[in-house]
Formats: C-alpha cells, structure tokens, sequence
C-alpha cells in the first residue's frame, strides 16, 4: 500500500482513502489492518474497511484476533444479508466520525427543515448518502434480532465455521483432495489432487480441465460449489453455514465431492499409465 501511495504521488496523482478487506471473496483473507491504519495516518488518508463478508464474524470472541485494528480505520461495512440471516438486501455502515460524511453530502433545502432536526432528537440518514429517499432496510435486522437475539446469532455463525473446519480437516486427509487455502471462517477452498503434478501443475490447462471436470460432476450429483481463481489457479469452493445446514449435510456433501473426484483421478491415472510405455517405446 505505502509503495502505491508514493507512486501515486510521484505521478501528481492525490490519494484520498485507503481500502482494506477482511474477508476477500475468492478465499476469506485477512489484511493487517493495524499495518494499513499506520499507513493511512502517515499520508492522511480516510481508511475504509470492505468486511462484507467477514464483519459478522466479529461478534465471536475467537476471531476478533483477524480484526486487529479495527478500532483505529475510519469506516468500515458489513453486509448482513451474506451471514446474519437477512434477505438482500441490507450493508451495515460504521463511521467513527459522521462529520465528514455530512460535511460533504448534507443538503437542507427549506421544505426539509423541522425542528426534531434542528435540534438534533434525530438523526437524519438522508445526509448520510447520495439519494434522499431510503427503504425501512433495519427493519429485517429488528426482526432477526427479536427472533433469534444475540447468542442465537452467534451461534448460528460460529456453527458456519465449525462445519467449514471439518470439511477442512477431511480434505486434508483424503488422498483425492487438497486445500487451495487455508481454512478461513466458514470458507473452504480446495482442488482435486493432481495425479502428475509435474505433467500437469496447477494452472496448467490439463489442471483447469480436471478441477472444471470435479465441479460439473459435484454439482450434477446435487451438491453445489462454485470455482474461482487464486493466483491465476483454478480453486473450488464450499460455503458452510446455512441455516438449516447440520454436521451430515457437510459430511455427504463430502463423501460426493471425494468420490467424484476419486473417479476422475482413477481416470487420469490411467491415461498416463497408457501414455509411459508409449513413451518408452518412441525413446528406443
């Protein structure tokens, strides 16, 4: 980040704010947000954190640890439609300073002014955005927090990522599978174990075509994952946490994942079985 800004500077360019994520969305990851914020304040920069995806996580106690720093960034958001059981939509924005964000939207023209207001009894969200209409949105979280309250909530998210942590734990000792990503959250990123890794690493177009293979064959026996790419390689993707999702769900979605990825492998093996002695023969 810091080499960005300078080169940014050095092209009389003006850097205005710095974005941090915690919780990317190919694979979950973390920045150091306490190294961004000594960034921020070195060159005066508003610093916004992206925790669409990971700000729920917050509430736990045993990740707080990933959002080191936190206190210390200017705003940051968290979409409660991804984890805390809301329909989309409804992104949650935190500010420690409102007066910046009014100075540059506020607009009160003559037909708005009211004395609840002016004397400050409310807050009016309309100046805290371009538009000056809003939906009720807070009133599905109201009815979240009623339904299932707090501890309800924290247990729903952290039951998300003890199921992801034993889907984790079966990828690493199947001889089928390997992770593509640490475990992160309720995040598992995995790929179909190479059967020739030096004839196809990852990346290879033979790869791409075996993980591409698993996902059509996982997602035609009624489990659904979807792909990304991290460092340009081919990954595959299971999200756990669904309401309704309980240990069995995982430990089946599981059993298919490995045997379709089983088949696949056998398959491949036996292509290059075919290959060597053709190989051989053409060398003598």
């Amino acid at each position: 980040a810091a080499a960005a800004i300078e080169a940014d500077l050095a092209a009389g360019l003006l850097p205005v704010a710095l974005v941090g994520t915690s919780g990317t969305t190919t694979s979950c990851a973390f920045d150091p947000l306490n190294e961004l914020a000594d960034v921020a304040g070195r060159h005066g920069l508003w610093l916004h954190v992206d925790a669409a995806y990971g700000g729920a996580y917050a509430c736990l106690d045993e990740h707080r640890p990933k959002f080191a720093g936190l206190e210390r960034c200017d705003s940051f958001c968290v979409n409660a439609h991804k984890k805390l059981l809301i329909p989309f939509d409804l992104a949650a924005l935190y500010v420690a300073d409102r007066r910046p964000l009014l100075a540059a939207l506020a607009l009160t023209p003559e037909y708005l002014r009211n004395s609840a207001s002016e004397s400050g009894a409310v807050v009016d969200y309309e100046h805290w955005q371009l538009g000056l209409g809003r939906r009720f949105r807070a009133l599905k979280l109201w009815f979240v927090l009623r339904r299932f309250g707090a501890a309800g909530i924290r247990d729903h998210v952290r039951r998300g990522t003890q199921l992801a942590g034993s889907f984790g734990e079966a990828v690493v000792a199947s001889p089928e599978l390997e992770l593509a990503a640490p475990v992160s959250l309720s995040l598992v990123c995995f790929r179909c174990a190479p059967v020739d890794a030096a004839a196809a690493p990852p990346g290879s177009e033979a790869d791409e075509a075996l993980q591409t293979q698993l996902l059509e064959a996982v997602k035609a026996a009624g489990v659904f994952i979807i792909h990304s790419k991290l460092g340009g390689v081919k990954i595959l993707r299971l999200a756990c946490g669904g309401v309704e999702q309980r240990q069995r769900d995982v430990d089946d979605a599981f059993c298919v994942i490995e045997a379709e990825a089983r088949k696949l492998r056998a398959a491949a093996g036996c292509q290059v079985a075919l290959k060597a002695p053709l190989a051989g023969a053409a060398s003598a």
